[in-house]
């Protein structure tokens, strides 16, 4: 199998695809002491945060339950958009204890995109 998972810092199955970051991109990006961006869901938060203790700021970029069963019935349709919205894995994303920043991503991004990046500069 190409996707070698001993050589992984996290990954994740979605949509029948699997994502993830390799432990060389994190030990690069942590050596080059730059900021670097991952989205991850909170499995792979907490997986990075194991392995790299005292390194990892995580941001949840938070979106109302409302909003979030919208674009999940548009992206999907109804049926099968309405089923991943009550499916366990997508009401956990509602949980932003255990992040060091919250940012709210309601209608306008662009407002959410400037937390975001205030937050990154103040880091």
């Amino acid at each position: 199998d190409a996707f070698d998972k001993s050589q992984m810092a996290e990954f994740v199955e979605f949509n029948d695809s699997l994502y993830g970051t390799s432990l060389d991109e994190i030990e690069n990006a942590i050596s080059s002491k730059e900021i670097y961006m991952v989205i991850l869901d909170r499995k792979g938060v907490n997986n990075l945060r194991k392995l790299y203790p005292n390194k990892i700021t995580a941001i949840y970029l938070k979106v109302s339950k409302t909003t979030c069963r919208k674009r999940l019935v548009r992206r999907d349709g109804l049926e099968k958009g309405l089923s991943r919205f009550k499916a366990d894995r997508i009401e956990n994303l509602y949980d932003d204890s255990g992040y060091d920043y919250v940012v709210e991503n309601k209608k306008d991004f662009l407002t959410a995109y400037n937390q975001m990046k205030d937050v990154i500069t103040s880091l």
